[in-house]
């Protein structure tokens, strides 16, 4: 089976039972831009609401101590982000949590924890992530 699929089951197991949403990764690819990869968003819940902090910090926590925090988006991963995002109608005060990668075979990947600022504006929270040393946790 393909690691990502496996490590999206892992990761989003609790939040996956809670909206039953889909989250099986997308390729996206536009070779104008020279750009291609695989993304998934997941809605996780709208600000102010009790089990959206409470999901999300129970997600970072374990991402967290396992990925590297990053504060910069190469190019490619924030048009994946942009792509995966756009697959929802969303809107402001939601949080999402979205992961970028190569492939479905990669051995590693960009999750983001994304809030919904405005209609063109997000805030989000990165990690990179060895998707190996998740699944031995």
């Amino acid at each position: 089976m393909k690691k990502l699929i496996i490590f999206f089951i892992i990761l989003f197991s609790s939040v996956l039972y809670s909206f039953s949403q889909d989250f099986n990764p997308k390729y996206y690819s536009d070779y104008s831009l020279g750009f291609d990869g695989v993304a998934v968003a997941v809605f996780i819940g709208i600000d102010g609401e009790e089990n959206t902090s409470i999901k999300i910090e129970e997600i970072k926590n374990r991402i967290s101590s396992l990925g590297i925090a990053t504060t910069k988006l190469s190019k490619k991963n924030k048009w994946l982000l942009e792509q995966a995002l756009n697959e929802w109608e969303y809107e402001k005060d939601e949080y999402y949590i979205v992961m970028c990668a190569d492939n479905m075979y990669s051995s590693d990947c960009i999750i983001l924890f994304v809030k919904i600022m405005g209609k063109n504006s997000i805030d989000w929270e990165g990690y990179y992530v060895e998707i190996d040393k998740f699944k031995k946790n």
